[in-house]
């Protein structure tokens, strides 16, 4: 499927939810002005953005099913309830859309967690997902990082995200510890 086929599916799923519809856009349009300025595969990032949240709106039970299909039986318990849309939204891209192309199920899959070493791709679509437009509590110096160096802006959003979620007494993922440290010692080398 192309990214307009892709655009319809989505659109009619979240349309119960136009402000997570509208996110999904910003997202979209973020990540393709990023690619742009990275060079990276429009294509790809644009379908990844717009499939990253795809099934937030679905019931647990369905997210489940879904994780179980495409992950394994336990898998779901390796990552907190909020973060199951991530594994769902593979599975969804995948027998839905028909979306092989590994660069494009990793950036769905680590778009909230992140990961060491992400493709260029992965990095897009996390940092669109976190400086879109309609996130009111990014600074338009963050947007410009991100235009500027994206691994610096990558590494932002992630310790923000880490420090938002501690404060709050929420999980953070040991994934997103492991990306926090490998891009800190990154940008240490550099």
């Amino acid at each position: 499927m192309d990214f307009d086929e892709i655009y319809l599916l989505v659109k009619g799923r979240l349309s119960k939810d136009p402000s997570r519809l509208e996110h999904v856009e910003m997202c979209c349009k973020t990540a393709e002005n990023l690619a742009k300025v990275h060079h990276a595969d429009r294509d790809k990032v644009r379908i990844a953005a717009l499939l990253h949240d795809v099934t937030k709106l679905d019931s647990e039970q369905d997210q489940v099913e879904a994780i179980k299909r495409c992950f394994g039986e336990a898998y779901q318990h390796k990552y907190p309830k909020k973060l199951w849309h991530s594994l769902s939204a593979v599975c969804y891209a995948k027998e839905v859309c028909n979306v092989q192309d590994e660069d494009i199920l990793n950036a769905i899959l680590y778009h909230a967690t992140g990961r060491p070493n992400m493709s260029l791709v992965e990095k897009i679509v996390y940092v669109s997902d976190n400086i879109e437009p309609g996130r009111t509590h990014v600074t338009e110096a963050m947007r410009e990082l991100a235009m500027k160096d994206l691994d610096r802006a990558l590494l932002q959003n992630m310790d923000a995200k880490y420090h938002y979620l501690k404060a709050k007494g929420m999980k953070v993922v040991s994934l997103t510890e492991d990306a926090i440290q490998y891009y800190k010692n990154q940008e240490g080398g550099h």
